[in-house]
């Protein structure tokens, strides 16, 4: 994020937040957020967060305590409808955990 880049129209998001996980590889399973160790955005991986995992999926099972960066950590109300014809999921990374 360049230095005139501003923050301040980001969400702000904190503990008990609902987040899917790992949208490369993992099958976007479901967490919630339990503490915010590093405040950071979802547009880069400088945060990290530790979740509780409320689904299994892979190698992420449910009940487990993870640490994993802001930008793996999804808002789910940060997840966009998907549009006709389209098959991805996709998200705003217009988020901040603090």
């Amino acid at each position: 994020m360049s230095a005139l880049e501003s923050t301040a129209d980001y969400r702000k998001f904190g503990p008990g937040t609902k987040v899917l996980c790992d949208f490369w590889f993992g099958g976007k399973p479901e967490a919630v957020v339990t503490e915010i160790i590093k405040p950071g955005s979802g547009k880069r991986n400088d945060g990290k967060v530790r979740v509780r995992m409320t689904q299994t999926s892979g190698a992420w099972h449910k009940g487990e305590i993870r640490e994993i960066s802001t930008g793996m950590a999804v808002p789910r109300s940060m997840i966009r409808p998907r549009q006709s014809g389209e098959f991805f999921m996709r998200c705003s990374t217009r988020y901040q955990f603090v």
